[in-house]
């Protein structure tokens, strides 16, 4: 049998909850689109597996911990734009 080390990110858009009861459901769905849009584009350039998603989260494995932190780096990046209604929350794991 053999083992390797991976990286897995998990994300999620901070407050969707709340965020989706202040728009419209258009505007909600838009979001959430654009959301997983930005992490699959990220996720892509940097080689990983989408795993799981589940509501507004997604979980993501890496074969190596610089591929997970170059994908975490899109993500943050294109989350920061300012017409971007979400903000977004990743946490990792490897070993």
């Amino acid at each position: 049998m053999t083992t390797q080390n991976v990286a897995i990110l998990f994300t999620d858009i901070v407050g969707s909850t709340e965020l989706s009861q202040r728009l419209s459901p258009e505007v909600a769905d838009e979001v959430r689109r654009s959301h997983f849009s930005i992490l699959r584009q990220a996720v892509a350039e940097a080689d990983g597996t989408e795993v799981k998603n589940l509501g507004d989260g997604l979980m993501v494995v890496f074969a190596s911990t610089s591929a997970h932190s170059g994908a975490r780096w899109r993500c943050n990046r294109a989350s920061n734009r300012p017409t971007e209604p979400a903000e977004r929350r990743s946490a990792c794991a490897w070993g």
